[in-house]
C-alpha cells in the first residue's frame, strides 16, 4: 500500500513537471490516493479506539491522533488538488469507489473478518 501511494505521488510528480498534468494518466492517481488516505484515516480511528478501550498507552493514542490528523489532511489535499485539475465527474466516483473498497478490506484484515472465511466465500 506504502509503495502504491508513493509510486502515484512520483507519477503525479514527474508528469506534472513534463507538463502532462491534465492527462488521464496523472488524474487517475489523486482519487486512488485520496481514497487510501481516506481509508487509513478510517483505519487509524479504528485503531484508536482499540487502544482506548484497552487502556493503553497514552503515547500510542497521542500517535494515533497525529496519524488521523495527518491521513485526514492528507486526503483532502489530495482530493482538492485532483479535483482543481480534473473534472469531479472523473474525480468523485474513482475516490467513492477506492475508499469504500479499502475500507472494506482494512476493517476485514484489522478485525480479522477474513479468517472465518469458507472456500466457498473467497
Amino acid at each position: 500500500l506504502v509503495f502504491f501511494v508513493l509510486s502515484g505521488m512520483v507519477h503525479i510528480y514527474l508528469e506534472e513537471r513534463a507538463g502532462n498534468g491534465a492527462r488521464k494518466s496523472v488524474g487517475i492517481f489523486y482519487p486512488l490516493i485520496a481514497g487510501t488516505f481516506a481509508s487509513s484515516t478510517a483505519l487509524t480511528a479504528k485503531v484508536m479506539s482499540q487502544v482506548i478501550k484497552l487502556k493503553g498507552n497514552i503515547l500510542l493514542i497521542i500517535l494515533c491522533v497525529l496519524g488521523v490528523v495527518f491521513f485526514a489532511v492528507s486526503n483532502m489535499t489530495v482530493n482538492n488538488r485532483g479535483l482543481s485539475n480534473h473534472s469531479p465527474l472523473f474525480i468523485v466516483p474513482v475516490f467513492s469507489t477506492t475508499f469504500l473498497a479499502t475500507n472494506i478490506i482494512g476493517g476485514g484484515v484489522f478485525f480479522n473478518e477474513f479468517s472465518t472465511f469458507t472456500p466457498k466465500q473467497w
